[in-house]
């Protein structure tokens, strides 16, 4: 693949005649709830039939699901004896699984709940073959494209984990492709454990209690003793207070809270000493106000990283700086750990610009898609005729 800038514009110019084919396969992904409202068993979920059947549309190879259900397609290689690149993409949203949305196109933006986390690099994904017709390029390896059916919350990566585990074949690098944002290089992780804390009030709180002893202000101090935990400087070490759900009604006294929270660090043993002093916490203000409290972890991933110098890093550098794009380095506490963890190069790179991130009215300008897909396959390519991972 060439990087200069009048082909790197001619491929971009090129793929908007099939614009149209890129926008369906994103909308019907992102409007389809992963899981039928009247049976939701795991193995019902809508978003895999419409994965398999785009890419069998457009003659994939290999159009099946794993053991565990995961659906994937091959784009098959000149050369059988290379190993394969995996491009992965997970299809559950924080919106949840049976979710009904409808998207908004207009001339450059779509507009819809889940897009940015993941639907666009759903999409995206189940598009990749009409791109490469459309470019008339093809790579020595085979490209495998995987929708991860069981990614967030207490999934815990597990899809990930489960594809890695059943691959027979050695794979030469891996990426992960989310919507946003178009700049986006994560090749390392950080250990992190993630917990939820539940306070639960005696009934007679709720009946009797008006003057304000409720489970928001037991959750309170829990959150003041938390904050009171020193933090190492070495390793890099944080907590984010990243999710608070408690009352119903506003004259009324809260007899549940619950509280999400990551703990980040460099180290995974200071990520779980931590954990246990907020045991110990919860333990000391569950007693001193009769109430429940309990913690649980939700997620845990242990820090991983390739170098900057990597030759995957280096080429995919390259590919943003001949696009104009600026990289973005952030740790990325996601597929890409399993993936380390697994001894597979691997990056995560964003497809798109856009805004509102995890709400109902994410946005997503379309112009900038075709940049993010032409970076994909500028770093695949990249991948395909290197020979570090041979």
């Amino acid at each position: 693949m060439q990087y200069s800038g009048n082909m790197l514009g001619k491929y971009i110019e090129n793929i908007k005649a099939i614009k149209e084919i890129i926008l369906t396969n994103i909308v019907m992904i992102g409007q389809t709830p992963c899981l039928s409202k009247d049976h939701l068993e795991k193995d019902n979920n809508r978003r895999v039939s419409v994965f398999l059947e785009r890419l069998c549309d457009v003659n994939a190879d290999e159009c099946t699901t794993d053991e565990t259900g995961n659906p994937y397609a091959i784009i098959k290689g000149k050369n059988s004896k290379k190993k394969p690149v995996m491009l992965v993409a997970h299809m559950d949203t924080v919106h949840g699984n049976e979710t009904e949305s409808d998207y908004i196109i207009t001339n450059n933006q779509i507009i819809g709940p889940g897009l940015l986390d993941n639907s666009l690099g759903v999409g995206v994904l189940m598009s990749l073959p009409s791109v490469l017709q459309t470019l008339n390029l093809s790579f020595e390896s085979d490209i495998v494209l995987v929708g991860l059916k069981e990614s967030l919350r207490e999934s815990n990566l597990k899809s990930i984990r489960d594809v890695l585990s059943f691959w027979k074949q050695p794979v030469k690098a891996g990426i992960c492709v989310e919507g946003g944002e178009l700049g986006r290089l994560s090749y390392f992780s950080k250990s992190m454990i993630r917990a939820e804390i539940r306070c639960t009030m005696p009934q007679v709180v709720g009946l009797k209690d008006k003057g304000g002893f409720n489970a928001i202000i037991v959750m309170n101090e829990v959150i003041n003793e938390i904050l009171k935990l020193r933090l190492p400087q070495r390793p890099r070490t944080n907590i984010v207070f990243g999710k608070f759900n408690s009352g119903y009604k506003y004259g009324e006294a809260p007899l549940t809270s619950t509280l999400g929270l990551e703990i980040q660090s460099e180290k995974y043993s200071v990520a779980e000493e931590l954990y246990l002093k907020m045991e110990e916490i919860c333990g000391n203000v569950s007693h001193k106000n009769n109430t429940k409290i309990r913690i649980r972890k939700t997620n845990n991933i242990r820090a991983a990283h390739l170098s900057y110098y990597h030759p995957l890093v280096v080429s995919a550098v390259q590919v943003l700086d001949a696009l104009n794009i600026k990289p973005s380095f952030e740790s990325s506490e996601s597929e890409l750990s399993v993936f380390l963890a697994n001894e597979v190069p691997a990056i995560t790179i964003g497809i798109a610009n856009g805004k509102n991130y995890h709400e109902d009215n994410e946005i997503v300008y379309i112009d900038s898609i075709f940049k993010g897909i032409i970076q994909l396959i500028g770093i695949i390519a990249e991948i395909d005729r290197g020979e570090w991972n041979e």
